[in-house]
């Protein structure tokens, strides 16, 4: 996961990406679900309002040798 602010017209705005493993199962993975989830842990954690938010495919998130 992987989270920044952008500045646009409208002001700067919360960026969220996060990835998503595959499902075993058969069935496709609900990500507006997904997305549901995150963005509530994120305001009753942290008191934001997520801005901007992707769900990307395991390992397309750059890492350092830090993590």
């Amino acid at each position: 996961m992987a989270a920044f602010t952008i500045d646009d017209d409208e002001g700067t705005t919360l960026a969220v990406l996060a990835e998503v493993a595959p499902t075993r199962s058969t069935e496709t993975p609900d990500h507006a679900a997904v997305i549901r989830a995150i963005r509530k842990a994120v305001a009753m954690d942290h008191s934001l309002t997520i801005g901007r938010m992707a769900l990307l495919a395991p390992g397309a998130i750059a890492k350092t040798t830090s993590g």
